[in-house]
């Protein structure tokens, strides 16, 4: 089959992670794969390359502008079927889709937009009745759509994977003990991520225990040096008001996240809302112990038995808990390490990703 995957851009993102592996995997199912997207960004092109995928991408600063030209591609398309991912491109295909259509489409949503109104998730969902399948990569998204639109039949939760091959413990770093608490977050330097709270708590970890020695460094997309993002500038404001330069580390995203995780003692993070939280399966892959938000999904990676769950809304709740794990035992640490990857080979399938989607596209035959 002659299959479209559609994405805003191919920046570090887990959405952009998860079509690329995807386009990947159909590659090498004999499928003939292009990827399509319209914003700058390159982080995966690497990984279309070495498969072999083509690539296109649909510029144009006007953004009317380029939206009649991805739509005036998407109706020329010879493609069996597009799959589109994320909000926007979503939109957009179903646009396309309005006067009819020659190729089946399959839109996934990645995320909640635990924001948006009443009015912007129905006009979303309404729009979604002109696609052939929809997916959703989270149990919450899930019961969010059966609530909310229960006209949409053809709706499917499709769990992401992770490479457990590739994203694994480092065989010598649960064996010795830590002087020094090593946290490490990784997402986009955005309000969902919350990390100005996450700021706030190490504000209260340094002041009511001023001996502990501990740092973290986040790893993100969007670190802009020109000033142009204004949550990651309020980030670097507090920081240095806060006097934190030397335990709160901000860093562009990178290609080599792997050794990032497992030189790491901890995970954190503190997200108002997820979907399927990547950053989070990549950790848990590695075996590292992990605090994030109870917020959605979350409660399904991580318990008592590998880490913390708290109120992303209270710095003081986040900061507790990073105390109480910087305070746990070696032992109960090196315990939540094997608990997390134990986890991880439990719910983080390869084979059930992708042939869950292949389940579907076989349908369109």
């Amino acid at each position: 089959m002659n299959i479209l995957c559609f994405i805003d851009n191919l920046n570090a993102g887990g959405a952009q992670r998860q079509i690329c592996y995807l386009a990947s995997f159909l590659k090498k199912k004999n499928n003939e794969v292009t990827v399509l997207s319209y914003h700058p960004g390159d982080f995966f092109l690497d990984e279309l390359k070495k498969n072999k995928i083509h690539y296109v991408i649909l510029q144009n600063k006007n953004k009317l502008l380029r939206t009649l030209k991805i739509i005036k591609f998407l109706r020329s398309s010879k493609h069996d079927i597009v799959i589109a991912y994320l909000r926007a491109p979503s939109i957009i295909s179903e646009i396309a889709s309005i006067f009819g259509r020659k190729w089946k489409l399959i839109i996934s949503e990645r995320n909640n937009y635990v924001n948006d109104g009443f009015l912007k998730n129905l006009f979303r969902r309404l729009m979604h009745l002109f696609a052939d399948h929809v997916i959703v990569n989270s149990n919450t998204g899930f019961q969010s759509i059966k609530k909310s639109a229960p006209w949409l039949k053809n709706v499917s939760l499709i769990y992401n994977f992770t490479n457990l091959d590739y994203f694994k413990p480092k065989k010598n770093l649960l064996d010795k003990n830590e002087e020094v608490i090593n946290f490490i977050g990784v997402g986009k330097y955005s309000d969902q991520k919350n990390i100005i709270n996450l700021i706030e708590a190490f504000k209260i970890v340094k002041k009511k225990a001023p001996d502990i020695n501990f740092n973290l460094e986040w790893f993100g997309d969007n670190f802009n040096r020109d000033k142009s993002n204004k949550y990651l500038n309020r980030i670097r404001f507090l920081i240095n008001k806060y006097s934190l330069d030397d335990v709160f580390i901000l860093n562009p995203a990178t290609q080599d996240i792997l050794d990032k995780y497992q030189r790491s003692s901890a995970f954190i993070l503190p997200s108002l809302y997820e979907g399927f939280p990547n950053a989070v399966c990549e950790a848990i892959a590695c075996g590292l112990p992990i605090l994030v938000s109870n917020v959605c999904d979350n409660s399904f990676f991580v318990d008592q038995s590998n880490g913390y769950l708290f109120n992303p809304n209270d710095p003081l709740d986040i900061a507790d808990k990073i105390i109480s794990f910087i305070h746990l035992e070696n032992k109960k640490k090196h315990l939540m390490s094997t608990n997390s990857r134990k986890k991880a080979d439990l719910i983080l399938s390869k084979d059930k990703y992708i042939n869950s989607h292949l389940k579907i596209i076989d349908k369109f035959r």
